[in-house]
């Protein structure tokens, strides 16, 4: 009874030998295939169905931030510089010369200066504020036709006609006497009829005409009006 026992246990434990050894052999043929290195001339960057997988490659807001170096700042390109437009102004400012040896020059008693200033399109107001601010270092024998403090309230141009009003200044810190007056009219028609669309020129001062207290500027006056009014 006991050598039958004996021998049934010798056949079971030959049976589960036998399956034993086979599963080890697969089991260790698997895991070491895995652990295999990549040949050399493996890609998986290149024809491989991994590449198009966006799993594969990373998703580009969870990737790793790539090392910490100095960022290298290229130098911004500059925009395409235009030139600055300029715009050439004529000022009749006083001719000192004329005044000193008491003769009429080709515009009276005032001469043209020449002054190149940022481009705008209110040329005519641009020039009565040049003329306004007066001559300019290096701006030799011109002397100054306005008051400083002289503020232009209103400009109008109607029919050819420009209306220029002025503030008080311009009377209150006149220098006063005829010739003052001759100088500050040639100054402001001259100046101002320099633009072909101004044929005339009227001023007022706080909307009432202009009056030295010698002239009455109660019309328009233009350069032919101040050659026979003056004998130019």
């Amino acid at each position: 009874m006991l050598k039958k026992r004996w021998f049934k246990l010798m056949l079971v434990a030959l049976v589960l030998a036998a399956v034993a050894v086979p599963a080890a052999y697969l089991a260790t043929s698997h895991f070491s295939g895995a652990a295999s290195p990549v040949a050399p001339d493996q890609d998986f960057g290149k024809g491989s169905e991994a590449n198009d997988d966006v799993h594969f490659l990373g998703e580009p807001d969870h990737a790793p931030p790539p090392p910490s170096e100095d960022p290298v700042v290229e130098p911004a390109a500059a925009p395409d510089s235009q030139p600055e437009r300029k715009l050439a102004l004529q000022l009749f400012f006083a001719d000192e010369k004329a005044l000193a040896a008491g003769e009429c020059g080709p515009c009276g008693y005032v001469a043209p200066v020449t002054r190149v200033v940022p481009f705008q399109e209110a040329v005519l107001r641009l020039a009565l504020q040049e003329l306004i601010r007066g001559p300019l270092e290096g701006e030799q024998g011109a002397g100054r036709t306005l008051p400083a403090g002289t503020r232009l309230l209103n400009l109008e141009l109607k029919n050819g006609v420009a209306i220029i009003d002025f503030s008080p200044e311009v009377l209150e810190h006149s220098p006063g006497g005829s010739l003052g007056g001759i100088v500050f009219i040639q100054s402001v028609v001259y100046t101002a009829t320099q633009f072909p669309a101004v044929e005339a020129v009227q001023v007022l001062v706080t909307g009432h005409p202009w009056e030295d207290g010698h002239f009455f500027w109660d019309k328009p006056l233009s350069r032919q009006d101040l050659t026979e009014q003056f004998s130019l």
